[in-house]
């Protein structure tokens, strides 16, 4: 079982694709509502901690390589 992870940082490229390959799901109408916040950098994280102090609690989201917050953004 995995529980913690690797040390290497996470590239922009690999971040690029990762968006790309989200964004390729079918949505209703083609809206594409998600909207997305990817912090890699620890000042980065600190800010989602103040707006999402519960999921940015836990020291395990704190040491990942990449968090992300996904939003449902019906006013786009």
């Amino acid at each position: 079982m995995h529980n913690g992870w690797s040390d290497r940082p996470i590239t922009e490229e690999q971040i690029q694709l990762l968006y790309e390959l989200t964004i390729s799901g079918s949505t209703t109408a083609n809206s594409q509502p998600q909207r997305f916040i990817f912090a890699v950098r620890r000042d980065q994280k600190n800010v989602l901690f103040l707006f999402w102090p519960s999921v940015m609690s836990t020291s395990k989201t704190r040491a990942a390589p990449l968090t992300v917050i996904e939003d449902y953004g019906m006013a786009f």
